[in-house]
């Protein structure tokens, strides 16, 4: 029958239409290179070969302008030592660096000091420059009261032997003048008389006020007892005191700035000296009250 003879070519059709596409590809099928009947992907086709407005890939790759750039920055600048320092300021010339240097060759002291010692230089000009070269306090001792209780903690030859004195203990905070401030053995052997946790703040300090410092509190009595003592007596190491000393000879100049330390350890606000007949009471107005400290 006609109907039947069209069904079977429709079977015979459809069957090798499903023949072909579930017909395994094997491995030696060729590639399909035309991308126009590919379905379409969402992906641009890559050629093999290159546009002809395109210039050809090259193996080299471009550095981008931020990569680049670390290597054309300049190198950073060496911090000046402090001979080029002096000679940038104008405070010595070449000439006299290079004798200071040939000297500290010989004597092995600080090239400051040789400068200091030849009179290139003053002390406080070169204090200055290495205060300002080392970003460190430029300790003045002439506008700064020390605490004579620090420098009691640190034994005399300590401070002689590494050019160093306390000048002032606060909140376990240690203010350190010292002559050389990169000197760490120097702030390890001051940190032996101090609580391990106590911070060491180096301050800078001229050789010459440091061994006046040095002179002035441990050759004489600082503590108020002491000095009470020796104005009660009028004795100071066998010597008898006639009252016409100055400075800190007298102790009197003494017990005054020992007095004015104690009250500022104390947080005092006001310190009143009440004399009372044969006696004086001393008062500190501590938060507002005022206390009896001696009489």
């Amino acid at each position: 029958m006609t109907s039947s003879g069209s069904n079977d070519e429709g079977g015979d059709f459809l069957s090798q239409g499903r023949s072909k596409r579930l017909a395994p590809v094997s491995a030696s099928a060729p590639v399909v290179e035309d991308a126009s009947i590919l379905p379409p992907l969402g992906f641009e086709s890559v050629s093999a070969e290159p546009a002809p407005d395109t210039a050809p890939v090259t193996s080299s790759v471009s550095v981008s302008d931020e990569a680049a750039e670390p290597a054309r920055r300049p190198e950073a600048k060496k911090p000046m030592r402090i001979g080029e320092r002096l000679i940038a300021l104008g405070l010595i010339s070449n000439d006299q660096l290079e004798i200071a240097i040939r000297e500290q060759a010989k004597s092995k002291k600080l090239l400051g000091q040789v400068m200091v010692a030849m009179n290139f230089i003053t002390e406080s000009a070169l204090g200055e420059v290495l205060a300002e070269s080392t970003g460190t306090e430029r300790f003045d001792p002439k506008s700064t009261m020390i605490d004579s209780v620090a420098v009691s903690r640190v034994p005399r030859d300590v401070c002689v032997r590494n050019r160093v004195i306390p000048v002032q203990f606060d909140n376990n905070q240690l203010k350190l003048a010292m002559v050389d401030v990169f000197n760490i053995l120097a702030i390890d052997q001051v940190r032996r008389h101090f609580d391990k946790n106590t911070k060491i703040v180096p301050v800078y300090c001229t050789d010459t006020e440091v061994t006046e410092l040095i002179e002035r509190y441990y050759n004489y009595d600082f503590s108020i007892d002491g000095i009470l003592r020796e104005i009660e007596t009028g004795i100071r190491d066998k010597t008898q005191l006639d009252g016409r000393e100055e400075g800190y000879v007298n102790p009197t100049v003494r017990l005054v700035d020992a007095l004015l330390v104690d009250a500022i350890r104390q947080g005092t606000s006001d310190i009143h000296f009440e004399p009372e007949g044969s006696f004086l009471r001393l008062r500190y107005r501590i938060d507002g009250s005022l206390q009896q400290i001696r009489s």
